[in-house]
């Protein structure tokens, strides 16, 4: 019930003092209390009940008291004050500016009436009013559960609007949309806020999120099992913490009927999720084409429309690795338990009626015996770490980015600026993807969109690095065991990138960097030292910058004007620290094999 219906409708004879447009709060329960200071027994909703008591405590003044004791009332976001004495004395002036100035409804309640009979009444409505919800809401849930199965999610969002009045957008944890109510839906930038403020705030079951004036009341919708990366998220517009009880109560209840739906459509794609794994199983062990493409079949994917294999694997800090390359349980092994579940959700579209085929290795799945002895040398991040390996249709884009597509409208990817085909609305691709590393052609859409996904699911990924790595298209299926090895060598090329999330594709495999990816640490390591130590001590004892000099030298195709004219420096300083150069190193940068042994050696730091 809300306060005015308390002024207005009951026989109590309460009337308002200050505080009128807050008539409308609504009202939660009641509690009788006159102690200076009752913070630590108010929960919010309440209407507090005081006879003043406090107020004959000469040891503060008036003022003191009546900021002290509404104060504790606002914080604690009470719907109100309700307040008055045996002798009907008007209420204090003190009273009544603290209230004002809290903003705080107070209410003066008459001489004659007993503070047990206003909180007999107030009881009464109330539990009155909650027994007629319950119902209602009961009568509610069961007409929405009743239709559930036939309606897919789509059709629960809608009856969701239809029955609460109530319309609901729900969006994956990169930002990307799930369904929404005859698109009544938070706009591409909203719903990248939406999720970036959901995955920080991920231990909350419900949230305000406001974007560019707008207010989102958010709830988040489990998945099995729920992380921050694989929930979802239920967006209502408006402001929670202002709404009546019911209205609250209605949107948690359509949060878990969305939850309950996506559990039953997924507990409908397990048989499917066994195929794709033995799909991916079965290809990285170069199988029988017959059966290989057999389960492509049955896991609806067709090689002529094009497809591509993406590894991805995750650092866990203080993971041990289980030896062997058999494939593991979805959920990853002790070296990366959520890698499976990352892989889903970067490649998956949100309500795919067929899952993509995933299935995990364990951390030396197809690495050489003397690569595995050398990947656990000097405290590599990656060892022990398992990875997952998805197949996957392309290009690879969200539903709702293709519907604008075919239409004609302006891809969601380029809401805030980003590149089109972006797939996580609202999100622009790290520059770094502009183009590719290696051949400085455009990175492909699946790429872009495996970026943006990245960047957006970020905040949910904790402090542990990610490493992508990316296949050339195929449209056979006999070329699917090619197409996984392609996309383990260039994840393991991103794994030796500094960077925290790392994606490689199939077209940087073609480069001296996958050559350095192969040389065992120990190698390396003494191969930069021999070339760059002596540069490294000279600038260490004079504060000089010949380590730098050589990489910008070298990355200006040994042009003397050009590297000066990036340095700021004169050409004849150049002149001096490259002979400087050759003569710490013994080396000769005129001559081009030594050029290359000196690019090899910054490349491999």
């Amino acid at each position: 019930m809300r306060l005015r219906d308390l002024v207005e409708s009951s026989p109590l004879g309460l009337t308002p003092v200050t505080g009128a447009p807050g008539l409308e709060r609504e009202l939660g329960s009641v509690m009788v209390t006159d102690l200076p200071d009752p913070s630590r027994y108010l929960r919010g909703g309440e209407l507090v009940v005081s006879g003043l008591v406090w107020l004959a405590d000469q040891r503060k003044s008036a003022s003191e008291h009546c900021e002290l004791f509404v104060g504790a009332i606002a914080r604690a976001g009470c719907a109100g004050l309700a307040a008055g004495d045996t002798t009907d004395a008007p209420l204090p002036r003190e009273l009544l500016a603290s209230c004002a100035r809290h903003s705080v409804p107070l209410l003066h309640v008459p001489a004659k009436v007993a503070f047990a009979e206003l909180t007999e009444w107030i009881s009464r409505r109330i539990s009155a009013e909650r027994a007629a919800d319950a119902g209602e809401l009961l009568a509610r849930h069961r007409r929405l559960v009743a239709a559930e199965a036939q309606q897919g999610m789509s059709g629960i969002v809608r009856l969701i609007a239809q029955e609460t009045g109530m319309a609901c957008g729900v969006i994956t944890a990169s930002g990307e949309l799930v369904a929404a109510y005859d698109g009544q839906q938070p706009s591409p930038a909203a719903r990248a806020a939406i999720a970036r403020e959901s995955l920080r705030t991920a231990a909350q079951p419900e949230r305000l999120v406001e974007y560019r004036g707008r207010a989102y009341s958010v709830y988040t919708v489990h998945g099995r099992p729920g992380t921050p990366i694989t929930d979802w998220y239920a967006a209502f517009e408006g402001d929670w913490r202002t709404w009546p009880r019911q209205r609250r109560e209605a949107a948690r209840g359509a949060a878990r009927l969305i939850g309950a739906e996506r559990a039953r459509l997924a507990e409908g794609q397990r048989a499917l999720r066994r195929v794709g794994r033995e799909l991916v199983t079965l290809a990285a062990a170069a199988g029988p084409t017959a059966e290989i493409g057999a389960r492509l079949t049955v896991a609806g994917l067709d090689p002529a429309a094009g497809l591509r294999a993406i590894a991805v694997a995750v650092t866990v800090a203080g993971a041990n690795g289980s030896g062997g390359g058999s494939a593991a349980a979805e959920s990853g092994g002790a070296g990366g338990p959520h890698v499976g579940r990352l892989a889903r959700v970067l490649v998956e579209a949100a309500e795919a009626d067929t899952p993509v085929p995933i299935a995990v290795f364990g951390p030396h799945a197809g690495v050489a015996a003397g690569e595995q002895e050398d990947s656990g040398a000097n405290g590599d991040p990656w060892l022990g770490a398992t990875y997952a390996v998805v197949l996957s249709a392309d290009p690879l884009l969200p539903a709702a980015e293709a519907e604008t597509g075919a239409r004609g409208d302006t891809p969601a990817g380029t809401a805030n600026g980003g590149t089109a085909g972006a797939a996580a609305p609202g999100i622009t691709p790290p520059a770094s993807a502009a183009t590719s590393r290696v051949s400085g052609q455009t990175p492909s859409t699946t790429a872009l969109t495996l970026r943006a996904r990245l960047t957006a699911l970020s905040p949910g990924l904790g402090r542990g690095r990610v490493a992508v790595g990316l296949s050339d298209r195929f449209t056979q299926a006999a070329d699917l065991a090619g197409a996984i090895e392609e996309a383990r060598l260039a994840m393991r090329l991103a794994m030796r990138r500094p960077g925290r999330l790392e994606l490689t594709e199939h077209d940087e495999l073609a480069s001296h960097l996958v050559l350095l990816a192969h040389v065992p640490d120990e190698l390396r390591r003494g191969y930069r030292d021999r070339l760059l130590g002596p540069l490294r001590a000279y600038d260490t004892r004079h504060h000089s910058q010949l380590e730098e000099t050589l990489d910008r030298f070298l990355g200006c195709s040994a042009s003397w004007s050009r590297c000066a004219h990036e340095m700021h420096i004169h050409v004849n300083t150049l002149r001096y620290r490259i002979e400087k150069i050759n003569q710490l190193t013994g080396r000769d940068l005129a001559r081009l094999d030594h050029q290359v042994d000196f690019y090899l050696a910054l490349r491999a730091r």
